[in-house]
């Protein structure tokens, strides 16, 4: 079932001075204020924030502890539907305190929730038409795939559910026919699965299935056709594997060659290039290729050596490729440099260590989330009780593995700050936004997220970023999982102005960008 209510948000978060109370809304002019202007730090690695992370049914278990073991549900849950027909632009989905899927107005507040019973939603994502929101579902028998019907109304839908499959993570096809679902196996491998939305919705969820691969770990992205994904499956590993597959059978009839240090590939707006790290002979790089789904790659198109594990995006509306910890060893915290296509022209935009980076919709800012350098790791806050719950025994780790994999996390926790540090330590990050072009920087203030971002969202940001937008559909604000003193975490939305406003308590956001 779902409930709307209005919310009303805390009045006591923990927050730097910089944030203000003014009530977040929708941009309808320039920016206000004058860009401050961030000093450069160095290029030391600072991992506190990127923790080896288990699969996120590891995040659920402290949460349905009291609970009864519950299997997924047959088909939708009871409840009374919605008006139909709602306006869902601008919409922010997250997860309730109650564990329930909700989404919320951030101009009025209005809160609408979907599901009952013993449950705990994970990370819900828009559709790309901005109708409805998909999310994993889990309660202590397992989890399971729901998708509800923002637009139209209604209660939630079992889309995916099967014996073999705990499923972790998703994302829509760019048309919304197809979710390509992540899943824990009995054994160690994780699977890929194609599901057939409308067929699911339909009832036939076995059908709807397609089995597509496995391997550990495993990241993709959608082809902008909707019909091929761009895999990276056994990531640091001898038998890891790049390239194109259609999604009716997996087949990559030409791998791309020597995959290195980096987690999810990436293809441009424009559909003509894609992005993946190459390891071999001549050492490190990251390297840009015409589309293999468009034809034969050929040689690189624009290469960038970098040194350990590298994450990157495409900036919207251009071919440029931004890259993040390039220049530091062990994992990708630190700066981000912008790769020209096809000129390979590189330039510094930020010089901080940044451990996350999110390109604007517009592709005018670049906010990144990084740590300021005080010889320790990064400043950090005792993580206020309740907000570290322990994770249950037994859940194998996600994290890559294997000789070259070891070799980059030995650097990384090796370093300051590294990942018994911020066990029971939280880390502060600090929110600037970078205009790619004018070169300004706004800073925004440190803020204290919550353990779900920090564990499952930022070390897999370049995979979570393509299916759940932090950014407003008009540029304007970030919306993020802060903690308050007492441990409860409230979204709030950090304008480009460099305020912030307060919305309500809840975790995991995905901003629809319709």
């Amino acid at each position: 079932m779902h409930a709307r209510a209005r919310g009303r948000p805390s009045p006591a978060l923990w927050a730097s001075p910089r944030r203000s109370r003014r009530r977040w809304a929708p941009r309808t002019g320039a920016r206000s204020g004058a860009p401050r202007t961030a000093a450069p730090l160095s290029t030391t690695l600072l991992s506190a924030v990127l923790v080896s992370a288990a699969p996120l049914l590891a995040l659920a278990a402290p949460l349905l502890g009291g609970w009864a073991a519950a299997g997924a549900p047959g088909g939708p849950a009871g409840g009374a539907p919605a008006p139909a027909g709602r306006d869902t632009s601008g919409l922010i989905a997250f997860v309730n305190d109650e564990g329930q899927v909700a989404v919320v107005d951030p101009a009025t507040l209005e809160v609408t929730a979907y599901g009952a019973g013993p449950r705990q939603a994970i990370f819900p994502a828009w559709s790309s038409d901005g109708t409805k929101v998909a999310a994993v579902v889990a309660a202590l028998g397992g989890s399971w795939v729901e998708v509800v019907d923002v637009s139209r109304g209604g209660d939630p839908v079992v889309v995916l559910s099967a014996p073999d499959r705990n499923p972790i993570y998703l994302n829509w096809s760019p048309d919304d026919r197809y979710l390509a679902v992540l899943s824990s196996t009995p054994g160690e491998d994780l699977a890929l699965d194609i599901v057939d939305v409308a067929r699911a919705l339909a009832g036939d969820r076995e059908a709807a299935r397609t089995a597509l691969e496995q391997g550990q770990p495993f990241y993709w992205v959608w082809s902008p056709t909707g019909r091929s994904v761009l895999v990276h499956r056994d990531v640091l590993r001898e038998s890891a594997l790049v390239g194109m597959s259609p999604i009716d059978s997996f087949a990559v009839a030409s791998p791309l060659p020597a995959p290195g240090a980096f987690q999810s590939p990436a293809i441009s707006d424009s559909g003509r290039y894609v992005a993946y790290a190459r390891h071999d002979l001549g050492g490190d790089r990251v390297v840009v290729l015409a589309n293999p789904e468009r034809g034969p790659a050929g040689a690189p198109v624009a290469e960038l050596a970098h040194e350990g594990l590298v994450a990157f995006a495409w900036r919207p509306g251009h071919d440029h490729l931004s890259v993040q910890g390039a220049t530091t060893p062990g994992y990708f915290a630190g700066p981000v440099v912008l790769i020209e296509v096809p000129d390979g022209e590189a330039r510094v935009l930020s010089s901080d260590v940044v451990v996350g980076s999110f390109w604007s919709p517009d592709g005018r800012w670049l906010a990144t989330l990084s740590l300021e350098e005080d010889g320790g790791g990064g400043r950090v806050a005792d993580a206020p009780a309740g907000s570290v719950p322990g994770a249950p025994p037994g859940l194998a780790s996600a994290a890559p593995s294997g000789g070259l994999a070891t070799a980059y996390a030995s650097e990384a926790a090796a370093a300051p700050g590294g990942l018994a540090h911020v066990q029971a330590r939280m880390p502060l990050l600090t929110v600037k936004f970078v205009d790619a072009e004018a070169g300004d920087v706004v800073d925004a203030g440190e803020f204290l997220l919550s353990r779900a971002f920090l564990t499952q969202y930022l070390p897999f940001f370049d995979q979570y970023s393509r299916s759940h937008s932090l950014w407003s559909p008009d540029s304007s604000a970030l919306v993020l999982p802060v903690v308050g003193p007492e441990g409860r975490v409230e979204l709030v939305a950090v304008r480009v102005d460099g305020g912030s406003s307060e919305l309500v308590a809840g975790d995991m956001p995905a901003w629809n960008l319709r």
